[in-house]
């Protein structure tokens, strides 16, 4: 009866007070109901039972891409306290106070050098760390030099991007200013309305009608007496939370360190993975030209005969768009995050409607990195779904199995539209099998050659003692005496000079290899292996 109890108390706070702020309640909601027995001894802290709480919400537009998911269009400040709440949600261009202003990093003015409007690091920039703990704390930290507000801590900073809203308007009968949203209205009414509500032109600030707020109460109250839609939102919630479009950040280093486990955090740190690539992309154009930019990722790694990997990565990126208020040129700052001693590559991008760009890069995995030890993690950046083709390559006659990729021999594939992180673990099997010979064949009088389907050990390969040549007299009944002089390797082919062949055109010779073995010391089969070379220049 307790437990009963305490659950209904929860679970009835939390529907009058949390869920009706929508960008800051429903998660806790989600995660105390869904997670129950993992959060209960967290729950009056959260809810400020204990201690009154201020949490910051982020609301990011992901049409406007930027590190931890877009733009910050707007803000809202979230107060709990012994069982009532306060919310506040605002614009985010109302912190505009200029005097203050911390240095913006470098990307940004590189990129808006020439802008009459760019004074410094706004608020409404400050989500620019890949690292979203590490943005939660730059984002408290500027919201208090730009509010005035510096008596105010945040318990928690919360981001919330625009792809929830428009998921959640397509359970919900909303109308805002007579006009019926759902998801592929949404859009499109919210920057005609408010003339591109994040055009960053401070002029036309004072005009603009503030029909995300309107958006939101609306929202609020459907989702607060539509209990029988409390599914779909949860559903909703939870896909939110597993593919990025919200992330949590709390200061209390316990709650924190489950929102880690579960993913939900957003964090990064290159240390807490063996191989992995996270590319990254920061769009400081001003427009919210994402929406029209298709981006496509491609990653290969080979390996060579000992184990060392070679990666290339792909990214193309196609302006789809038409030039106009909010595609035109895409100006964006790149990095692509990998097991480097550098840790990133990077690159400024500029593309106008119509065109595309290429920007490939190749690096060596870590020495430690090996084909029998590897595993590789792709790293979603918060805000994308982009398409990704993956290719895994190891030296002929290897093999792994992987239950995530399409394995075919020595070769695996994947392919598909990055929803959330993915993990790819792999089972390798070494060689086994005898190196084959493809052909022998004379390339001159006295020089043969003999081409492999893999790497040799060239220890063996390369010692003329382990090669013989024996005339069969097929032509004619002269018995050449012929010695091998020197061996040497090239792309798998095996050259033999030697001395004693007599021009003699279609006679035929027996070629014995003895003790020939590839890199993991298989041995050719039979061995000594016996071949036919027949003289043809």
């Amino acid at each position: 009866m307790q437990k009963k109890y305490w659950l209904k108390r929860v679970i009835l706070f939390l529907i009058v007070a949390i869920v009706a702020t929508l960008v800051g309640g429903f998660f806790l909601l989600k995660i105390i109901v869904g997670d129950l027995w993992i959060f209960a001894p967290y729950t009056n802290e959260l809810l400020g039972f204990n201690k009154g709480k201020n949490y910051l919400i982020i609301f990011q537009n992901n049409n406007e891409l930027r590190p931890t998911g877009g733009f910050i269009s707007a803000y809202g400040l979230l107060n709990l306290s012994n069982g009532s709440y306060k919310f506040e949600f605002a614009d985010s261009y109302k912190l505009e106070s200029v005097e203050n202003l911390s240095p913006a990093p470098k990307p940004f003015v590189e990129l808006l050098k020439d802008d009459p409007n760019f004074k410094g690091w706004y608020f409404r920039d400050g989500n620019f760390n890949v690292d979203f703990p590490t943005s939660a704390k730059d984002l408290e930290k500027l919201y208090k030099e730009q509010s005035g507000n510096t008596a105010i801590n945040f318990d928690g900073v919360f981001a919330v991007n625009f792809e929830l809203l428009e998921d959640l308007t397509s359970i919900y009968n909303i109308e805002v200013q007579d006009k019926k949203l759902d998801k592929q209205n949404l859009f499109s009414l919210l920057e005609h309305e408010v003339k591109n509500i994040d055009i960053h032109n401070v002029e036309m600030l004072t005009n603009r009608k503030n029909i995300l707020k309107e958006l939101v109460d609306k929202l609020i109250n459907e989702i607060s007496k539509s209990i029988s839609k409390y599914d779909d939102f949860f559903e909703i919630i939870d896909t939110g939370l597993n593919e990025k479009k919200i992330l949590l950040f709390f200061k209390n280093p316990e709650i924190q360190k489950i929102a880690e486990e579960k993913n939900w955090s957003g964090s990064f740190n290159s240390r807490n993975y063996k191989n992995f690539i996270y590319p990254n992309i920061a769009n400081i154009g001003g427009r919210k030209a994402d929406r029209y930019v298709r981006k496509t990722h491609k990653y290969f790694v080979s390996f060579d005969e000992n184990g060392l990997g070679k990666v290339k990565y792909i990214i193309n990126l196609e302006h789809l768009g038409t030039k106009n208020l909010n595609s035109d040129i895409y100006k964006a700052y790149l990095r692509v995050f990998v097991p480097t001693d550098e840790g990133y590559f990077e690159d400024y991008i500029k593309i106008t409607p119509g065109e595309q760009k290429t920007l490939t890069f190749e690096y060596l995995l870590p020495k430690e990195t090996t084909m029998g030890n590897f595993t590789l993690d792709i790293v979603k950046q918060p805000g994308t779904k982009d398409f990704w083709q993956i290719s895994i390559q190891l030296p002929a006659d290897n093999s792994f199995r992987s239950e995530k990729l399409d394995v075919r021999e020595n070769l695996a594939l994947w392919s598909g539209y990055l929803t959330k992180d993915q993990h790819f673990d792999f089972n390798y099997f070494k060689d086994t099998f005898p190196p084959l010979v493809l052909w022998q064949k004379f390339i001159d009088q006295n020089e043969i050659e003999i081409a492999f389907g893999e790497a040799l050990n060239e220890k063996f390969a390369l010692n003329p003692g382990n090669y013989e040549i024996q005339d069969l007299n097929y032509i004619n009944e002269q018995t050449d005496e012929i010695k091998v002089k020197s061996v040497k390797i090239t792309d798998m082919k095996v050259i033999l000079e030697t001395e004693g062949i007599s021009d003699s055109n279609e006679e035929r010779y027996k070629l014995i290899l003895k003790n020939i073995e590839d890199k993991y010391q298989n041995k050719t089969s039979p061995n000594p292996l016996e071949l036919t070379v027949v003289q043809r220049l």
